[in-house]
């Protein structure tokens, strides 16, 4: 299978995120892109912002649906399934200032992420 990633992935843990009226949870996300976790599907090819809330702030990331593939979940012991839908961003034309904001972002999550895998050694 051919790797199409330009850049790694983190998972940074449950972070809010906004896309239109939906509010979602960020999956993983790097310099180049994001998976989001959204309540509603999202149409391919449209341009859209998604509000990353990190701190107190939002970070406005300028971003292009790639795909938006629905989910089924079943919680053990629950009688209804609700549907979720995990979105792909492409991030697009970012100015300079959010592409360093978000990998100051990116270092964070993963500094923090190495030293969790350590103190559970």
């Amino acid at each position: 299978m051919h790797e199409r990633r330009r850049a790694a992935r983190v998972t940074p843990g449950p972070l809010g995120v906004r896309l239109f009226r939906s509010e979602g949870t960020l999956l993983n996300i790097s310099l180049t892109g994001a998976l989001v976790r959204l309540p509603r599907p999202q149409t391919s090819n449209n341009e859209v912002t998604l509000i990353l809330d990190w701190n107190d702030h939002a970070l406005l990331l300028r971003a292009r649906i790639v795909r938006s593939v629905h989910h089924r979940v079943q919680l053990p012991d629950a009688v209804l399934k609700r549907t979720e839908h995990h979105v792909a961003l492409e991030f697009v034309n970012l100015p300079s200032q959010t592409t360093e904001t978000l990998s100051r972002l990116l270092d964070r999550i993963t500094t923090a992420s190495h030293r969790h895998e350590a103190s559970s050694c």
